[in-house]
């Protein structure tokens, strides 16, 4: 995976990279690790206006293999999902991002965005209404 922690961005030719701060990567769980690696990657990149690569979503196996309904990796791969096409599964993991409390704005945010793409404006109001 040291690909994905380092990118070169083809636009300005400059180089960037996430690390962990101190010893932190010691205090965390192989799965937090894998997961703020994604998750700081994918705000770099979208900051960036970066597109994410496909491989990105594999920093995300193994919080999903310990915590299957852990909202930030939910609604993280919605998102990479949705940017690469594939809506099905963006909408099944927004919604089931949505019974996290932390993860429930960014995932309802999410959904309203596909519907508002799909043109499904009936979707769209019940989510608005929510």
């Amino acid at each position: 995976m040291a690909a994905i922690e380092r990118f070169i961005d083809r636009r300005s030719g400059d180089a960037f990279g996430l690390q962990f701060f101190g010893n932190s990567r010691q205090q965390l769980a192989e799965w937090e690790q894998q997961r703020a690696l994604g998750a700081g990657l994918w705000a770099v990149l979208a900051r960036k206006g970066l597109p994410a690569p496909p491989a990105l979503g594999r920093l995300f196996d193994t919080a999903l293999q310990s915590r299957p309904e852990d909202g930030l990796t939910l609604a993280t791969l919605a998102a990479l999902e949705s940017q690469h096409g594939r809506i099905d599964a963006a909408r099944q993991h927004y919604t089931q991002a949505l019974a996290d409390p932390v993860s429930h704005a960014a995932a309802l945010a999410g959904l309203l965005d596909l519907t508002y793409r799909m043109a499904d404006w009936e979707q769209a109001r019940q989510l608005a209404e929510r």
